[in-house]
């Protein structure tokens, strides 16, 4: 997590180097990254990648994102493309995966929010084009300011206690 101070917002980033390397794979492609949004039984969101070019992967790509509710995820129905909040990149060298949501809160029907916040525990999955999910937990670590949140935090204390 990160955030700026000004704005009040704050992001969910989760970088890592994916065990499987589709960089040189010239064959269809793809690969799913989804979160469990909420408790149990909520919709899911995540990001994706296929690779139809038929050529190896020789720069950095967008991934797409897309959402699903409880019920496709149980029966794998299917997904809505071009929908959702997360946003990602494979970058090529040094390999790797970011994955990114910029983070309001999600309001729910009793008026609170669902946050990924400090020592939650967020549920997700891995997929690629077998279409076999792989589940996974992940405990967020805590949070960090941006370079630029944190100057400016130093800069407004600095001159408070000025006199």
């Amino acid at each position: 997590m990160f955030g700026d101070v000004n704005s009040q917002k704050y992001y969910f980033l989760m970088e890592f180097e994916p065990a499987r390397d589709i960089r040189p794979l010239t064959a269809t492609t793809s690969i799913y990254y989804a979160f469990q949004v909420g408790t149990t039984g909520t919709d899911w969101q995540g990001v994706y990648y296929i690779n139809t070019s038929g050529s190896a992967m020789d720069a950095s790509v967008d991934m797409g994102s897309y959402t699903m509710t409880n019920e496709q995820y149980t029966s794998g129905s299917g997904t809505t493309d071009n929908a959702g909040d997360f946003k990602g990149v494979i970058y090529i060298n040094p390999y790797k995966v970011s994955i990114w949501k910029e983070e309001a809160g999600e309001s729910t029907d009793d008026g609170s929010y669902l946050r990924f916040e400090g020592g939650r525990k967020v549920v997700g999955f891995y997929s690629d084009e077998s279409n076999v999910k792989t589940p996974f937990e992940i405990t967020i670590s805590g949070a960090q300011m941006s370079a630029v949140a944190a100057l400016s935090a130093a800069v407004s204390l600095a001159l408070t206690m000025t006199f």
